[in-house]
């Protein structure tokens, strides 16, 4: 019976070690084939132009009074006189973000080696607008730099279906790395297999989804409206794709 025990326990350690010992070959193969996987990379541009009907831009209001509450109220007086007007021309209030009102005490040479002065509170509120209707852009420009505002600046055009535009653009990029792999597959005598991998990305790192054209700062000492000539703009795509190779 002892002898017996023993016998059945040496088989079950003899087993495991065999059971062990086919994972580990298992796994050598695995990591073998996928180090010998061939592949192609390459990667593709897809450019769509298009003439916005579109334009973002900033109204920045600031006032300096002896007191706080004298400089904020100016301040919320002039914003909400900047949407009366955006509502005016049509615009939506989701086309229209107010930030909160930033206030602080303000003095002159506040950062060189003299003395600052003490000048009073400031009180500042910005607007980001985005209008469609870029022919009468001009009038409603003017209108809105009659009002006591401080800047109209960081003017930017887009489409309102950029996302559309961005989109062929993709398609655009694909056909062009797909033609890339094919020459490359064909001058190495090679066949092309199944795609491994797709990245998209803008080709332009860091820029937002539908950005616009920035142009330079709009200040309110301007004559009249602003007369905009925005051209004609590029989305632009990029997409790195992996071929397995047969």
């Amino acid at each position: 019976m002892k002898e017996h025990n023993e016998k059945r326990k040496v088989n079950c350690i003899f087993e495991k070690i065999l059971k062990y010992a086919l994972l580990a070959i298992l796994l050598a193969l695995l990591g073998s084939c996928q180090g010998e996987r061939r592949t192609i990379s390459v990667s593709g541009l897809g450019k769509v132009t298009f003439i916005p009907d579109t334009v973002s831009f900033t109204i920045t209001v600031k006032n300096l009074s002896p007191t706080l509450e004298e400089a904020t109220k100016k301040t919320k007086d002039s914003t909400l006189r900047v949407t009366e007007v955006c509502r005016k021309y049509g615009i939506e209030d989701k086309d229209t973000v107010t930030s909160y009102v930033d206030s602080g005490k303000e003095y002159s040479n506040q950062y060189g080696s003299g003395e600052p002065t003490f000048l009073g509170n400031a009180s500042t509120q910005s607007t980001v607008v985005s209008y469609n209707d870029l022919p009468k852009f001009e009038e409603f420009s003017r209108e809105l730099l009659e009002l006591d505002i401080t800047t109209l600046h960081g003017l930017s055009f887009s489409h309102s279906k950029y996302g559309d535009y961005a989109s062929e653009a993709d398609m655009l990029a694909l056909d062009d790395a797909k033609r890339a792999a094919q020459k490359i597959a064909e001058r190495m005598n090679v066949g092309l297999g199944p795609v491994l991998s797709v990245v998209s990305t803008q080709d332009s790192p860091g820029t937002d989804y539908g950005r616009g054209y920035e142009v330079q700062l709009m200040a309110k000492d301007m004559e009249g409206g602003i007369a905009l000539s925005p051209g004609i703009l590029t989305a632009t795509k990029r997409v790195d794709v992996v071929f397995g190779i047969k």
